[in-house]
């Protein structure tokens, strides 16, 4: 069976969403049904450029690709429009989140493969890359993105500039779980309270947003976090092989970045960076969930 490294690069994004292409080594074309219109045989990719379009259906850079971007913006569209609400029960419970939030964040299933889609987005707020929520060795589930494309942000396109505090987690499902926690908290003189008024909550005046990895350059995101005050919410890394823990190295690594920010801070998970109690990668969704091993 051909392993997805075993095609041009320019394939690999249609490959990896589940395209079946029919392909040789040396063809200039790689050949498909339509993801589309359905048609068979009818969709072709330059295997040099990557640029892609079915010759029944028409499609072009409107309607399903003409490179690989245009795809999986595509690809996402349909799938969102095409997920139903009900479908959403089992991720929700598997990751602890409500799955209005999951809706809400652009999550969806894939009308390819079924797969769950997690969509991120470029500095201009516009789609960039599409992730894929799948099961790996042991049984484990992990986000992989679309080879060959850049990774973004997650949260961007329900960004508020008006809001002056910006909490940036590491991944989706801690920003969703933090993004919801926020919504249904309040600042009271005896202390933090639960509220179901949004417009009185923590998420009133604060944005939040996920990033793909500690070690991702968020600084490229000046417009989102310019004068605000930031929060770097990243994961309690134990130290490996003598080296600083992951997330509170990566969040002083960002943190000497952002000089446009009014101010930086990170979550202190302990004196040296994370907490050596907690297990290895405890984060801000283990944390509200009560997650303690």
């Amino acid at each position: 069976m051909r392993r997805l490294k075993d095609y041009p690069e320019n394939l690999r994004p249609y490959v990896f969403h589940g395209l079946e292409l029919d392909w040789r080594e040396g063809d200039k074309q790689a050949v498909a049904d339509c993801p589309w219109c359905g048609r068979e045989g009818k969709y072709s990719i330059n295997v040099a450029t990557g640029k892609s379009r079915c010759w029944g259906c028409k499609s072009d850079g409107k309607k399903g690709g003409s490179n690989p971007i245009l795809f999986i913006r595509q690809l996402w569209e349909e799938s969102d429009k095409a997920t139903k609400p009900d479908s959403y029960a089992l991720l929700a419970k598997q990751k602890g989140l409500n799955p209005e939030s999951l809706m809400r964040w652009g999550v969806c299933k894939s009308v390819l493969d079924g797969s769950w889609l997690v969509p991120s987005y470029g500095p201009d707020s516009s789609l960039c890359q599409l992730g894929r929520y799948v099961p790996v060795r042991g049984g484990k589930r992990i986000l992989l993105m679309t080879p060959g494309l850049s990774a973004g942000v997650f949260g961007l396109p329900f960004f508020d500039p008006e809001k002056s505090t910006l909490y940036v987690c590491e991944g989706c499902w801690d920003a969703i779980a933090l993004a919801d926690a926020l919504a249904t908290t309040k600042q009271t003189d005896d202390g933090l309270k639960n509220t179901a008024n949004a417009s009185i909550s923590l998420l009133s005046n604060a944005n939040v947003l996920g990033i793909p990895g500690n070690s991702y350059p968020f600084d490229r995101y000046a417009k989102q976090y310019k004068g605000k005050k930031v929060w770097l919410m990243f994961d309690s890394d134990h130290p490996k092989q003598g080296k600083a823990p992951a997330g509170f190295d990566g969040a002083s690594r960002l943190a000497s970045k952002m000089s446009g920010a009014s101010s930086v801070g990170y979550l202190h998970w302990g004196e040296a960076g994370y907490d050596p109690e907690l297990a290895d990668g405890y984060d801000v969704r283990d944390c509200l969930q009560g997650e303690n091993t």
